[in-house]
C-alpha cells in the first residue's frame, strides 16, 4: 500500500484523517506504533469493545481496561476504492479496506496490507492484524492474509 505522492511534512495525517487522539485511547495508537493492537475489555462481564469508547461498560457500568487482542480473525467484507475521494489522503488508490472479525468478537475496520492482492480475497479467510505506516508517528489498523505477515518484516 503506497503512500500517496504529497509530502507528508505539509500533511497533519494525524488530524487530518484520523480520529481525535484522546489521552484515554493512548494504549491504541501507541499499540500500534510498536505493532500491537489493544482494544478495551470490561473485565467483570468479559465484553470488548472497539473502537475505543471513554465511557463505561453499558451492560454493568465498569471502567474498561486494556488488552492485547490476537490479532487474529476472519475476513467479514471489503471494498476496493479505486480512485482518490479526499485531496492529499495518505493511501494511494487502489486501496482496499476491510472488515475484519477478530477472536475478541469485535469488527474492525482495517487496510489490506501490500503482501496480499484483492484477488486472493475470500469472505472467512484467516487474517492476521499488520499495522499499516503512513508516517513515522502514524501506524492505522491493517490485516494481511495469515502465512504472509512475515514476509515482510523478515526483509
Amino acid at each position: 500500500m503506497a503512500l500517496n505522492e504529497t509530502d507528508t511534512a505539509e500533511l497533519d495525517i494525524s488530524k487530518q484523517f484520523l480520529p481525535q487522539t484522546e489521552s484515554w485511547a493512548e494504549p491504541l495508537w501507541s499499540g500500534l506504533h510498536r505493532g500491537e493492537l489493544h482494544i478495551q475489555k470490561c473485565e467483570p462481564c468479559g465484553s470488548f469493545v472497539y473502537p475505543p469508547v471513554e465511557e463505561t461498560c453499558p451492560q454493568c457500568t465498569a471502567a474498561y481496561s486494556w488488552h492485547r487482542a490476537s490479532g487474529t480473525g476472519r475476513l467479514w467484507s471489503w471494498v476496493t476504492f479505486h480512485r482518490s475521494y479526499y485531496p492529499g489522503y495518505p493511501l494511494a488508490s487502489p486501496y482496499t479496506v476491510l472488515m475484519v472479525e477478530i477472536e475478541e468478537g469485535v469488527r474492525m475496520l482495517g487496510s489490506l496490507d501490500a503482501d496480499t492482492s484483492v484477488e486472493e480475497l475470500q469472505c472467512d479467510m484467516t487474517m492476521k492484524f499488520k499495522p499499516v505506516r503512513l508516517s513515522d508517528d502514524v501506524h492505522i489498523p491493517g490485516f494481511v492474509l495469515l502465512g504472509k505477515e512475515r514476509s515482510r518484516l523478515e526483509t
